[in-house]
């Protein structure tokens, strides 16, 4: 048998999985898998390496270069923030949602691997796009409200996702409680989307008070561990005593 296997040809292999994927999670990793497919086209030639940038077909350090500038600038201006108080995944997650990369049901169906627009899983009453499930979704609205009066914020407007990741900016006060406001922000979009991701895989009811308790639950241990904010405890969280 040729050893030489086009990419093409493995696309195309009846495969079969020793295993269903066994949580929300991992469905949705599958799903943005086939999206990122999606955007692929492969034809019967035999593979080769290639590189055309800007209409450039031969290699160069400096045309690498300025393409790795041209993207921090464009990832720059998308309001994300790097936290190292978060884990890693949860800071992949805001930036690939702040550039609207996640596996939405709109953009599923924008690249093809669903062939009907579905709606909110969250409230179900508009399509499922990245802005309306982070902001203007009735679960996310009240989610929100509550991380303001938790946070003793003033009352938040959101009209996009970059909006959420704005809110720390102008939350006043140490550039800690600043910075720990950040934190929440991101672990409450992280907690939103897990919380989708078990109403659509697991047939779980989705609860403002659940999404809430979890982000409390795991943005404190991030914070308590990650910080340098000593003796924080689970009756000064509460209080958001800082």
């Amino acid at each position: 048998m040729d050893r030489c296997i086009r990419m093409g040809q493995i696309l195309s292999f009846d495969w079969k999985w020793k295993g269903q994927p066994g949580s929300g999670d991992m469905l949705s990793e599958f799903m943005n898998l086939l999206s990122l497919l999606s955007n692929y086209h492969f034809d019967s030639r035999e593979d080769q390496w290639a590189w055309n940038i800007n209409g450039a077909t031969e290699f160069s350090v400096s045309m690498v270069k300025k393409e790795l500038m041209k993207e921090d600038n464009n990832s720059s201006g998308s309001g994300f923030e790097w936290n190292l108080w978060a884990p890693i995944k949860v800071n992949l997650f805001v930036w690939r949602l702040l550039l609207d990369r996640i596996s939405t049901a709109y953009n599923l169906y924008k690249r093809g691997i669903i062939h009907q627009m579905v709606d909110c899983k969250l409230c179900g009453d508009s399509p499922e796009t990245t802005d309306h499930m982070v902001t203007s979704c009735y679960i996310a609205s009240v989610v929100w409200q509550r991380v303001g009066a938790w946070c003793k914020l003033p009352p938040i407007f959101l009209f996009s996702t970059k909006d959420v990741m704005e809110i720390h900016t102008q939350a006043g006060g140490t550039d800690q409680r600043k910075k720990t406001i950040n934190v929440i922000l991101m672990v409450s979009l992280w907690s939103i989307w897990k919380a989708r991701n078990k109403a659509i895989f697991e047939d779980e009811q989705v609860e403002p008070g659940k999404i809430t308790g979890e982000m409390k639950s795991l943005s404190i241990l991030w914070v308590k561990y990650r910080s340098k904010i000593c003796n924080l405890d689970w009756i000064r969280w509460l209080n958001f005593d800082l």
